[in-house]
């Protein structure tokens, strides 16, 4: 079998990988954002709009809460995403307070300080055994000419810097440039129940170049023009990935209406128009925000951008040669949210949006 790429024809289709039903946790969740698999089978699971991390035990399908949320030791304001440190160490982010929090196997330790200027801004993308750690920093913003200046907020960012800082001798380094999500915004005026409401339009479809630091020291920068991924190793070698296969599908009208649909669904069904969204794109882009998820054998995978007249959602998992060694495929309401030493864990979104974490043995 033959695939078209962008740039070309290869003449090898990877394997296409499916999932079976899993074992999964009986405790719901709002949004879960990433997990972090422990050396003796223990998972941490974060929580990012209850705000809060559970240290689950699958043998015994419990789960305890790890901190709380407060400004004293132990406490959190806010939490985004779990990274691993040395060990079964892990550093989670804590943005409303303009830090990360280090965490001991399940106890909540020192907070590490960021410095960046806006705590919107924090994007930690990994940390290695050596003490130095990567962030996604927003570079450029968009001037808002139509509305009048945009906040300087990650949201708004054109460009972004990928930016590495070794916390033992203070050294930094700006590894890329790389392509922020604004592609446009407008302001939109409906009535809701409580009366009318002001929404913030961005742009549909709206993606970001992305980036991650495995503990071995490899960093890979996910970029969508051309799609592809680019490895920088420990030395400061790069390894430039050749253009990664996908079909260019155009955003139709009625892509736009399905996407619009999906959306705004609930007490904003039927309010919005695909004629109210700025800056549509010609082709649905490869993938979109948070696409980026590292495997433990040190591949990406990538989630691919949906197209919402399609069902099955869909992952690219891309080796340190740049080259897609596989495809994993899962039913439209299933996010993969991490990976373990021969696992995969999902969510699966129920119709009251409750998210149910499920762990899967990695399919051969």
């Amino acid at each position: 079998v033959i695939y078209s790429t962008v740039s070309g024809v290869v003449d090898a289709q990877p394997p296409s990988l499916r999932l079976n039903s899993g074992t999964e946790l009986p405790i719901e969740f709002r949004r879960v954002s990433s997990i972090r698999e422990l050396s003796d089978g223990r998972v941490l699971a974060v929580d990012r709009i209850d705000d809060r991390i559970l240290l689950i035990n699958w043998q015994r399908q419990s789960a305890r809460p790890v901190g709380r949320r407060g400004r004293g030791p132990g406490e959190y304001l806010e939490l985004n995403r779990i990274f691993p440190l040395h060990g079964d160490s892990s550093v989670v982010e804590d943005p409303n307070a303009r830090r990360w929090i280090t965490l001991d196997t399940a106890r909540l330790l020192s907070p590490r300080n960021p410095g960046g200027r806006f705590a919107t801004d924090l994007s930690l993308a990994g940390y290695d055994r050596s003490g130095r750690r990567v962030e996604v920093q927003p570079f450029s913003f968009a001037s808002g000419k139509e509305f009048g200046a945009p906040p300087r907020i990650r949201t708004f960012a054109e460009s972004l810097l990928v930016v590495a800082t070794d916390e033992r001798s203070g050294r930094v380094d700006t590894l890329d440039r790389v392509a922020g999500s604004y592609r446009g915004w407008t302001r939109v005026t409906k009535r809701v129940p409580e009366g009318p409401m002001n929404f913030m339009i961005m742009s549909p479809f709206g993606t970001e170049d992305q980036a991650h630091l495995f503990l071995d020291g490899w960093l890979a920068i996910l970029k969508a023009n051309p799609y592809h991924i680019e490895w920088i190793k420990p030395d400061g070698q790069r390894l430039r990935g050749a253009p990664l296969p996908y079909s260019r599908e155009k955003v139709t009208r009625a892509v736009k209406q399905a996407f619009v649909d999906e959306k705004y669904d609930g007490a904003l069904s039927g309010k919005f128009s695909p004629d109210e969204m700025p800056e549509w794109p010609e082709f649905i882009p490869p993938f979109l925000k948070d696409a980026l998820v590292p495997l433990h054998d040190g591949r990406v995978a990538i989630e691919r951008t949906r197209n919402p007249l399609q069902t099955a959602r869909s992952y690219d998992i891309v080796d340190r040669a740049g080259r897609l060694s596989a495809t994993l495929v899962v039913a439209p309401n299933v996010r993969v949210v991490g990976f373990g030493k021969g696992s995969i864990y999902t969510v699966r979104v129920d119709e009251d949006e409750l998210e149910w974490l499920r762990r899967h043995p990695f399919p051969n």
